[in-house]
């Protein structure tokens, strides 16, 4: 099947990756949201590392052990938070 002009060439977004930004971002810390998610903190991480290649852009500041929602993380947030 051939695309046609203007079809976007992104994979399709990863719709579990959603659920873990959510909750990453309410408990603005990956170790919160695995163990609230009953997953391990590597599998957040990679999920909003699979995000943030599909966007293109980070949705997270990491600083050290801590992280907070960077600008476009927040607005992706509050559109996410809108549709839910």
């Amino acid at each position: 099947m051939s695309k046609t002009d203007g079809e976007n060439d992104r994979k399709a977004l990863p719709l579990n990756a959603i659920r873990v930004f959510v909750e990453a971002a309410r408990q603005l810390g990956f170790g919160r949201a695995a163990q609230t998610l009953g997953m391990s903190q590597g599998g957040v991480s990679h999920h909003i590392a699979a995000l943030e290649r599909y966007f293109g852009r980070r949705l997270f500041i990491r600083l050290g052990s801590s992280v907070s929602l960077s600008d476009f993380g927040r607005l992706y947030f509050d559109t996410v938070q809108e549709a839910l």
